[in-house]
C-alpha cells in the first residue's frame, strides 16, 4: 500500500506539472549606455521565486516560467531596477534588458573620444556622457534634433544665430561656435558650411550615447577643438530584432515621424533610422515676419556590422540628409517672385559615407583603421539673389594602441581635407596631414595620467604642434581631483561662421598675412560623492575652466568693400566656473547647477566684454517615478544680462518647463510643455528693422519661438 500511495503521489505531481504549463525564458543584459553585457545580474518572476543570474556574456535562462503574463524584474547593484511585462511563453526568441547606470554609476562607462577606451571615472579629462536613456527621453520630449538636450548641459549653450531659418550653435564655457568640433563616430563629420544646421538635423533616436570633452580637445582631434568636442556615438545591433516607432506633434505646428529597426543579420547585423521633421512657418509676435521657418527634413541612416575575421569588427554607415528651410515676411513665403517682401531658403543636402575596421591584434593591442567622405550642398536664395556652395571632405585615420595594466599607448596619424567651391565666393581647399601619440600611465592613487602630443602640417601655413597634459587623483573613494592643460589652433576656413550675425555674413576672401589662430586652456575640476542613508546619493562637482586664444579670427571689410577673414589686434580670454549638485533619493532626483563666465576680448591693456554671452546662468530641475507606469519632471532655468554690441545690457530670461510620462508594455505616452513661461526677445524688442524688402534683424539674444507643448507616442517591438 505505501508503495502505491507513493506512485499515486507522483503521478498527480506530474499531472498537476502539466496542467500548469510553464517554459524556459532567455534573457541577454546590457549597460544601456556602452552595449556591454553585464555580469551577475538577478532577473526573478515577480511574485514568485523563480530567477537566474546572467553569466559572462549577460545571459541567463529562467526555467520553468508559468504561462499567461508576467513581470520580469531585473536588478544589479549601480542600476536602476528595471521591470518589464511579457507573455509567457515568450515566442520572440531572446529577450534583450537594457540596464540604465544610476547617476553616478554612469561614470563606468566607457568613452572612446580619448582613444584610451578609459572609463570616465578613471579619465582625467573633463567628460560628460549622455547615455542612451537620457537620448531615448529626449526622442520623447524634442525628437527632431538633440539641440535641447546639448543645451541642458552646464556650460553648454545653443545660440540661435537667424531669426529666418532657425540656424543655431553650440557655444562651450564662453567661446564662439566654431571652436566646439562635432563628431560622428569619432571622426569630423560637421561645421564649416553646414555648421549652424548641424544640430538641427541629428534625431536622438538615432544615436547610442553622446560623449562631451569639455576644455581643450586639440591634441586628441586636431584643430577645431578649442573649447571642447561633442562625440554622437551611433547605436549598434542587438542580438534580437528591435524596432520602435515614434510619432510627435507640437503645438507650434511641429511633426515628427521617427523609426529605427536593428537586428541580427546571418553571423552580422545590421541597424536603420529614417525620419522626418515637418514644421509649418510661425509668426509668433504678430510683427509680420515668420518666428519660426517653414521646414522639410528628412534624414536616412543604414549601417552594417560585421566580423570579417576572429579578431576583427567592421562597421559601414552611409547618411542621406535633405533640409528645407524658409523664412522671412509671411506675406513672400508662398509668393518667392515678389522681390518687395524678404525672404530666405536655405536647402541643404548631405550624403556621406564612413568605415570603421578594428582588429585586436592580441589581448592588449588593437589597431583601429577608419575614414568618412561627405558631400553638403547648401542653395541659399532671397528675395534679390541665389548662391550655390557645395563643400567636400575626407578624414581617414589608422591608430594603434597598447594596454597593460600599469600604461596605454596609443600611436597612429590622419588626414584631412576639405574643399569648397561657390557660385559667388573663391574656392577654397584646406589640407591637413596629421600625427598624435598619448601615453596614460595607471596607478592607484592616480589612476590615469594624459600625456599627448599632436603635430599637424596644414597646407600653405606653419605646422603646428600641441602637446596636452592631464592628471587624475583620487584623494579616496568619495573625492576626486582632475586637471587638463591643453594646446590647439584652428585654420582661417570661410565657410564658417564668425560671430552671432548669420544672415548674409560671409568672408568672401582671405585677407593677406591671416594665420591660424592659438589656443591655451584648461580645467581643473574637484568631484565629491557620497550615499546618504540607503536610498540616497549626493553628488557635487565644481570644475573652474580658462581659454586664451591668440590672433582670433574675425570677419573684417577691404577697402573695395568685400568681407575678409582676418586676425584681431587682441587676445579673447574666457574663465569660468561650472558648479552642479545632484541628488538622488529613491524614485526622485533633483539637479541643482549654476555657471559663471567672463568671456572678454583684450587689446592694448583693455576688457571689453564679448556680446551676447551671459555671465550668469543657473538651472533646477526636479524627476521623480510613480510606480510602475508613470513619470512625471518639472525645469526651470535662469540666464543673466549680457552685454550688446553698444555696451548696454540685454533683461535676463526665465524658463519654465514640465513633462508627464506614462509607460505600459510596449508604449510610451509623453506630454511636454517647454517654454512655459513664454519666454521671447520679441516680448521686449522688436528684432526687424529697416525696409521689407531688406530688413535688418538684430543679434539674437533669447527665443523668438515662444511656448511650445509636445504629445509624443512612442511604440517598441
Amino acid at each position: 500500500m505505501k508503495a502505491l500511495r507513493i506512485a499515486l503521489a507522483a503521478i498527480t505531481i506530474f499531472l498537476v506539472r502539466d496542467l500548469v504549463a510553464q517554459s524556459d525564458l532567455r534573457v541577454l543584459v546590457l549597460d544601456s549606455a556602452t552595449a556591454e553585457p553585464l555580469f551577475g545580474v538577478s532577473a526573478v518572476i515577480d511574485g514568485t521565486t523563480i530567477g537566474a543570474s546572467s553569466d559572462f556574456d549577460g545571459r541567463l535562462t529562467i526555467a520553468g516560467v508559468p504561462d499567461g503574463a508576467q513581470v520580469l524584474r531585473v536588478l544589479s547593484m549601480g542600476y536602476t531596477e528595471q521591470r518589464i511585462p511579457f507573455v509567457a511563453p515568450y515566442t520572440s526568441g531572446q529577450l534583450t534588458v537594457r540596464l540604465r547606470a544610476t547617476a553616478v554609476e554612469l561614470e563606468e562607462a566607457m568613452v572612446s573620444v580619448t582613444r584610451t577606451n578609459s572609463r570616465i571615472e578613471d579619465t582625467p579629462q573633463k567628460i560628460e556622457v549622455l547615455g542612451s536613456e537620457d537620448l531615448m527621453e529626449e526622442g520623447s520630449l524634442k525628437p527632431g534634433n538633440v539641440a535641447s538636450l546639448i543645451g541642458d548641459i552646464s556650460s553648454v549653450q545653443i545660440q540661435q544665430t537667424s531669426a529666418s531659418t532657425g540656424a543655431s550653435v553650440v557655444r562651450m564655457q564662453g567661446l564662439d561656435g566654431r571652436h566646439t568640433l562635432l563628431l560622428r563616430d569619432g571622426m569630423p563629420a560637421f561645421g564649416g558650411l553646414s555648421g549652424g544646421f548641424d544640430l538641427l538635423r541629428i534625431p536622438p533616436l538615432d544615436l547610442q550615447r553622446v560623449e562631451l570633452m569639455k576644455g581643450p580637445a586639440s591634441t586628441f582631434n586636431g584643430g577645431g577643438a578649442i573649447a571642447g568636442s561633442i562625440n554622437f556615438v551611433s547605436k549598434e545591433p542587438t542580438d534580437s530584432l528591435q524596432a520602435l516607432l515614434l510619432l510627435n506633434r507640437s503645438t507650434l505646428a511641429e511633426t515628427n515621424v521617427n523609426g529605427f529597426v536593428s537586428g541580427p543579420m546571418g553571423s552580422a547585423g545590421y541597424t536603420v533610422f529614417a525620419g522626418a521633421t515637418l514644421q509649418d512657418a510661425r509668426d509668433v509676435d504678430g510683427d509680420g515676419y515668420s518666428d519660426l521657418p517653414q521646414a522639410r527634413t528628412y534624414s536616412v541612416h543604414p549601417q552594417v556590422f560585421a566580423k570579417p575575421w576572429k579578431n576583427a569588427k567592421l562597421r559601414a554607415g552611409l547618411v542621406w540628409q535633405n533640409d528645407d528651410r524658409t523664412g522671412g515676411d509671411v506675406h513672400a513665403l508662398d509668393a518667392p517672385e515678389d522681390t518687395s517682401r524678404y525672404f530666405l531658403r536655405t536647402q541643404g543636402e548631405r550624403i556621406a559615407a564612413d568605415l570603421a575596421l578594428t582588429n585586436n591584434l592580441s589581448t592588449k593591442a588593437q589597431l583601429v583603421v577608419k575614414g568618412a567622405w561627405s558631400r553638403y550642398t547648401q542653395n541659399d536664395r532671397d528675395n534679390f539673389v541665389k548662391e550655390r556652395r557645395t563643400q567636400a571632405n575626407l578624414y581617414s585615420e589608422a591608430y594603434w594602441t597598447h594596454r597593460t595594466a600599469r600604461r596605454t599607448w596609443v600611436a597612429g596619424a590622419n588626414i584631412l581635407s576639405n574643399e569648397l567651391t561657390g557660385s559667388v565666393i573663391s574656392s577654397q581647399e584646406l589640407t591637413t596631414l596629421g600625427a598624435f601619440g598619448q601615453l596614460a600611465l595607471h596607478r592607484k592613487r592616480w589612476p590615469e595620467i594624459d600625456l599627448g602630443l599632436r603635430t599637424d602640417a596644414p597646407a600653405g601655413y606653419d605646422v603646428q604642434v600641441l602637446p596636452s597634459i592631464a592628471a587624475l587623483f583620487k584623494v579616496n573613494d568619495r573625492f576626486l581631483l582632475r586637471t587638463n592643460i591643453g594646446t590647439g589652433y584652428q585654420l582661417p576656413d570661410r565657410s564658417r561662421n564668425y560671430g552671432l550675425v548669420y544672415e548674409g555674413v560671409i568672408a568672401q576672401e582671405l585677407a593677406p598675412g591671416t594665420k591660424p589662430e592659438r589656443s591655451v586652456g584648461g580645467t581643473v575640476e574637484w568631484t565629491w560623492k557620497r550615499p546618504i542613508g540607503e536610498h540616497t546619493f549626493l553628488f557635487i562637482d565644481q570644475t573652474f575652466f580658462g581659454t586664451l586664444i591668440s590672433d582670433p579670427l574675425t570677419i573684417g571689410s577691404a577697402a573695395d568693400g568685400t568681407t575678409q577673414l582676418t586676425n584681431a589686434k587682441g587676445n579673447t580670454l574666457t574663465r569660468g566656473v561650472d558648479n552642479y549638485i545632484r541628488i538622488k533619493h529613491g524614485h526622485s532626483e533633483v539637479y541643482l547647477g549654476y555657471t559663471f563666465t567672463l568671456p572678454e576680448f583684450v587689446a592694448n591693456g583693455t576688457h571689453q566684454d564679448i556680446p551676447y554671452t551671459p555671465q550668469h546662468r543657473a538651472a533646477t530641475t526636479l524627476s521623480r517615478e510613480f510606480g510602475e507606469h508613470w513619470r512625471a519632471g518639472i525645469e526651470a532655468a535662469w540666464s543673466g544680462q549680457q552685454t550688446r554690441s553698444d555696451g548696454t545690457s540685454t533683461r535676463d530670461q526665465l524658463f519654465l518647463a514640465g513633462m508627464v510620462g506614462y509607460q505600459r508594455g510596449a508604449f510610451t505616452v509623453v506630454l511636454n510643455g517647454e517654454n512655459l513661461s513664454d519666454t521671447r526677445q520679441t516680448r521686449w524688442e522688436p528684432i526687424v528693422s529697416r525696409s521689407s524688402s531688406r530688413p535688418l534683424f538684430a543679434p539674437l539674444w533669447a527665443p523668438i519661438d515662444g511656448r511650445a507643448i509636445n504629445l509624443s507616442v512612442m511604440f517598441r517591438i
